[in-house]
């Protein structure tokens, strides 16, 4: 029945009756070759997207747990960072509140003693300075 109805749109086209007859199943296997060779690049393409996406996933998921482990090393770093900074600030505020034997009762002096330490500044030779 397939072959017929090409044949007769091969005889439609100008074709003898015996021509189209005869190119008929030659055309149909044509046809039907076309037709695998179609759905076939459709089948691979498809397990390809299925491949690209899985790929983009896997990689999305370990850029995320990258990402988490190293905001969570930041975060620890900031902490620390933080409670450094503290004690820092602690310690200047003690040294300035709180003189030594030998410094300054002066807290002006005291500040600007502490400031020079905290420069690197050698403050032995400074007598305001309490000799530290």
């Amino acid at each position: 029945m397939l072959f017929a109805w090409i044949a007769r749109c091969l005889v439609g086209l100008g074709l003898s009756r015996s021509a189209g007859t005869k190119a008929a199943p030659w055309i149909a296997g044509f046809a039907l070759c076309l037709l695998v060779v179609a759905v076939f690049t459709l089948a691979v393409s498809a397990i390809r997207a299925d491949a690209v996406k899985k790929d983009r996933a896997a990689s999305d998921l370990e850029a995320l747990q990258g990402q988490a482990k190293a905001d969570a090393r930041a975060a620890d770093q900031r902490l620390k960072d933080d409670r450094a900074q503290r004690a820092q600030e602690d310690d200047y505020h003690d040294a300035v509140e709180r003189p030594a034997p030998g410094d300054s009762d002066d807290a002006g002096v005291r500040l600007a003693c502490e400031r020079l330490r905290h420069d690197g500044q050698d403050t032995t030779a400074i007598p305001a300075c309490g000799g530290r």
